[in-house]
């Protein structure tokens, strides 16, 4: 397991309450055994995109496969068709791009490498689990990926989950309802089972309607998408580009932020982009602006970069952010390109919220509060949605050239839904 720092992160009363809820409820005498969903839950990636994974891979991919697929797309489509398990996506690549059954096994192992090397507990998923041991509850663990059982059990272990009961594995199961397996592998009544997970149907309202008591810990990177504009702000400024292996360094600072700032899940704040948090601004906005060594700041960006420097919050959010990033990337990072990693300090500049301003009230004088709140403008933002990994490649160039609502959009939805029946890998 990689040294990763601990953050020094000051809760809410919100938040306090949401902890206080979830170990009260594992605490209860009549709850005997606590179900957590694997990802997302009980561990986190540096991901903020469906495809950040299999960016890693285009390399590795292109030693073997000489066409013009990229090896993001194939795998995302592979996935939509073979979404059992690791073994059946790989050998639908292999027959795709006629690859060897050796470079084929050399893929899927270094794939499997990549995501065991880059995954890490949720801080919170953890304090959770380690409740549940300290009230000797039995625990259940549910693998809802792709991957084998040596690969999560691997995975688990490092991460500090070595003490549980139970771990069934979705992809062994021929039935699809993971529930009735957690009922019977329990040992005990519905009705003495907590389940604990980010997904509203499988891990909510599955297990009320059996019988159990169920809590949701929402998924970090769709609580950090909706708390502000910085995401779609980003998205529209390069329509065409993002989701592809030169921004994969941006994507895995965004996954960062999401992991670490909305481990313990908070809201949207009003009139705000970064939760009216001022150490949040200096993780992601001031964090990530000194690794974009070509960026020059106009006079207003200057005086806004020294306010930023006389704030011990924002500094501390700052400082927290190259740490975390060189611990989690530092062996791998001279091979990034940092483009986008100015681009929260420009939407922070030149179109933030009042309630985010406000923050630097007390290092910028009053005039120069309100020569800023003067150039504020309102930003251009896609109409975006976190893209699900089976969202094929033809549905994601739809999103990015038509938004859902535009009149263009409705006209091509027609056309598009023709091409991807032509759609070949």
């Amino acid at each position: 397991m990689k040294n990763i720092p601990e953050l020094k992160i000051i809760l809410s009363l919100e938040q306090v309450a949401l902890l206080n809820k979830m170990t009260t409820e594992i605490s209860r005498s009549d709850c005997k055994a606590v179900c957590f969903r694997m990802k997302d839950t009980l561990i986190s990636t540096p991901f903020s995109e469906c495809q950040d994974l299999f960016l890693f891979m285009e390399d590795d991919f292109r030693q073997f496969y000489k066409g013009r697929k990229s090896f993001s797309d194939m795998r995302i489509y592979a996935e939509q068709r073979c979404p059992k398990n690791i073994d059946m996506i790989y050998d639908f690549i292999m027959n795709k791009t006629k690859i060897t059954k050796e470079n084929r096994d050399i893929l899927l192992k270094r794939e499997c490498e990549i995501y065991s090397d880059l995954v890490f507990p949720r801080n919170f998923g953890k304090r959770l689990f380690e409740e549940a041991q300290r009230h000797k509850k039995k625990i259940i663990i549910v693998a809802d990926t792709v991957y084998p059982r040596k690969v999560i059990v691997n995975i688990l272990d490092k991460c500090g989950y070595s003490k549980y009961n139970q771990l069934i594995v979705a992809n062994e199961l021929e039935t699809a309802d993971i529930y009735d397996t957690v009922i019977e592998k329990s040992g005990v009544s519905a009705s003495k089972i907590l389940n604990i997970g980010g997904d509203i149907e499988n891990d909510i309202e599955k297990p009320i309607m059996k019988g159990s008591k169920a809590l949701l810990l929402a998924d970090t990177i769709p609580l950090m998408l909706k708390s502000g504009r910085l995401r779609g702000f980003i998205q529209a400024k390069y329509p065409y580009s993002y989701d592809s292996a030169d921004f994969l360094a941006f994507h895995l600072a965004m996954g960062l932020y999401g992991a670490y700032m909305f481990d313990m899940p908070k809201g949207k704040v009003y009139q705000s982009d970064f939760c009216k948090d001022t150490y949040m601004i200096g993780f992601i906005v001031f964090g990530t602006l000194e690794s974009d060594k070509n960026f020059s700041p106009n006079d207003l960006q200057r005086k806004i970069i020294s306010a930023y420097k006389k704030n011990d919050e924002m500094m501390r959010g700052a400082e927290d952010f190259r740490i975390l990033f060189s611990a989690h990337f530092g062996d791998i990072s001279h091979n990034f390109s940092f483009n986008g990693f100015s681009m929260p300090f420009e939407f922070f500049s030149e179109h933030s919220s009042p309630a985010d301003r406000n923050l630097l009230s007390e290092q910028l004088e009053k005039d120069m509060m309100q020569e800023w709140e003067s150039h504020i403008t309102e930003p251009k933002t896609a109409n975006f949605q976190n893209n699900d990994i089976n969202q094929n490649a033809v549905g994601r160039l739809a999103e990015k050239m038509f938004p859902k609502g535009t009149k263009i959009r409705t006209i091509t939805d027609g056309i598009l839904s023709k091409m991807k029946q032509n759609v070949k890998f």
